[in-house]
């Protein structure tokens, strides 16, 4: 089934399951036989659809490289506000109506998504390596020289530097999520395009710090880019000199909270998590964030992509979203 057809099903069963009753209530609510079963069989529907959304997202970010992701505009509010939020809900209401049923709900949600196999990835280069070496010592009169190098490959799966760990690199994939769009007619232009590649190639290798400074950087470049679209002055007012220079991020965003406030504090959590790793202090405080780089790095890409969605779908829905 069409994914989005799947999303409007799920739509409708979470509305009927709500009316029966809600997912945070469901330990209080004395339901018979069928209603039974007609919970379970709704609140299934809700999070196949869901895990199959993430699962496809997953999947080509990691195969393809796609950064955006094309929810239906009609949905995509629903998904983010509604259906991703009660899955954990409805997890629970699962438990205790069906909790027979749970352990196999439990071992299938994670098929297809791209995960490390404990260090089985890497124990698979080192066969092959090892594979290599034997190869080359059973073909003596062969010269394999300037064209298979073990001795180099073994250093690189060693090095203290790079870090070889691609179990660790599929498990750090498997947390992201692309930016969802709600037009297949809307692109990302170029520049952020190869900026966004960035932050997620750096998260994926454990470069935290990188992620950190990367992700303040995105955001400035796409509120600039917007900023002529929606109606606002890309630079400040004429100084004493007359001249003019590009707003600061702080002053951007004071400028994007008007129409999109629901943003303001994504914005700032950003631009401050990137202005203590560019600018860190020599205090405890700014010393004990480095050990929650890793933590940090990922809620800084879920941020981004929050208000990117935002950002690039503001104006183009039919309304903008004004503060009082």
């Amino acid at each position: 089934m069409d994914i989005a057809a799947e999303l409007a099903l799920a739509k409708q069963a979470f509305e009927q399951l709500s009316a029966l009753c809600d997912p945070a209530a469901i330990t209080q609510w004395q339901a018979n036989e069928f209603q039974r079963t007609t919970y379970v069989r709704l609140a299934e529907t809700v999070i196949a659809a869901v895990d199959r959304l993430l699962v496809s997202e997953s999947r080509h970010l990691y195969a393809d490289g796609r950064i955006a992701s094309i929810v239906p505009e009609h949905l995509l509010s629903y998904v983010r506000e509604t259906l991703e939020p009660r899955e954990a809900d409805l997890w629970v209401a699962l438990g205790h109506l069906d909790p027979e049923g749970q352990f196999l709900r439990e071992i299938m949600q994670d098929v297809g998504r791209p995960m490390g196999l404990n260090g089985g990835i890497r124990r698979t280069f080192q066969h092959g390596i090892d594979q290599v070496v034997e190869l080359i010592d059973r073909n003596p009169d062969i010269d394999f020289e300037g064209s298979l190098f073990p001795d180099a490959a073994y250093e690189f799966l060693d090095s203290k530097l790079i870090q070889f760990d691609p179990d660790s690199w599929l498990d750090r994939l498997s947390h992201l999520s692309p930016i969802r769009l709600g037009r297949p007619n809307l692109s990302f232009p170029s520049h952020l395009r190869f900026r966004l590649d960035e932050v997620y190639r750096a998260y994926a290798f454990g470069c935290w710090l990188s992620v950190l400074s990367l992700t303040r950087a995105v955001l400035e470049y796409a509120l600039l880019d917007n900023a002529s679209r929606l109606g606002f002055e890309r630079e400040s007012a004429p100084d004493r000199q007359g001249i003019r220079r590009t707003k600061r991020l702080v002053e951007l965003v004071a400028d994007y909270a008007v129409i999109i406030p629901s943003q303001r504090e994504p914005m700032d959590r950003l631009r401050a998590m990137g202005n203590d790793y560019l600018h860190p202090k020599n205090t405890p405080d700014s010393k004990a964030s480095l050990l929650d780089r890793g933590r940090q790095a990922q809620d800084a890409i879920a941020l981004l992509c929050e208000v990117l969605e935002a950002v690039y779908l503001a104006g183009r829905e039919g309304k903008t979203e004004r503060s009082n």
